[in-house]
């Protein structure tokens, strides 16, 4: 019963909740210059790019990103759709490989403009092409404002161990075939911009052949010699 104890206690320190891909936008080298950034991750890799029809730029970042003072950027997306046309054709994506996790999640800080749409939809992709609607969310924060996301793909089994993974956000309709503007005394326009920082790919990496073999022997050596 030791030797069992001791071999799952080593398989739990092996399987811990890890960062696959993280973005920060902010320039590498630093610049000092927050109008300037990058979209390559700043941990592990994948590709982030708009969504045909939308524009980008890089502005000053979410104070929680304490990477690079100084030099903080978001990345910034605008030239939204007309008024009335486009549900979810306009956003972003972000392309990761999930090979060797599971339990995947996504973190995010998302910055609304005041004539931005509020409303928004998580999709996720499985073969790299085809996606499916996940979830979607309301900005009750009003305009100017940031909000922190966390969806948690752990339902989909799919999205385990997945070299093809990959989320997108769109702008959606949020009344009658409408798009609605994230400041209540404001009016929705394709000059809107929506902001992300410190977008992360989380997940639980799972242990090789090898290392719970190595675990194992670990623990019956420990237990042999406590005797």
């Amino acid at each position: 019963m030791k030797i069992a104890m001791l071999a799952l206690a080593g398989l739990a320190a092996v399987a811990n909740a890890d960062v696959i891909t993280q973005w920060t936008f902010n320039s590498n080298p630093a610049d000092a210059n927050t109008a300037t950034g990058t979209l390559t991750p700043a941990t592990g890799s994948g590709t982030a790019a708009t969504l045909a029809g939308n524009t980008q730029v890089f502005n000053s970042g979410n104070t929680n990103d304490t990477s690079s003072p100084g030099d903080n950027s978001r990345w910034s997306v605008t030239t939204f759709a007309a008024q009335g046309t486009g549900s979810g054709a306009r956003g972003v994506t972000y392309n990761v490989s999930t090979a060797g996790y599971t339990g995947i999640s996504v973190n995010y800080w998302h910055r609304f403009s005041n004539t931005s749409n509020r409303f928004s939809q998580v999709e996720y992709t499985l073969d790299g092409s085809t996606y499916a609607v996940f979830t979607s969310f309301e900005n009750t924060s009003g305009g100017d404002a940031w909000n922190n996301y966390n969806v948690d793909f752990s339902s989909v089994a799919g999205a385990n161990n997945n070299a093809s993974f990959g989320v997108r956000i769109t702008s959606i309709f949020g009344g009658a075939g409408s798009y609605v503007a994230s400041n209540s005394t404001s009016n929705y326009a394709t000059t809107g911009t929506w902001g992300f920082d410190l977008v992360t790919f989380n997940g639980t990496l799972v242990p090789t052949p090898g290392s719970v073999a190595l675990m194992g022997l670990g623990g019956l050596l420990a237990a042999r010699r406590r005797r």
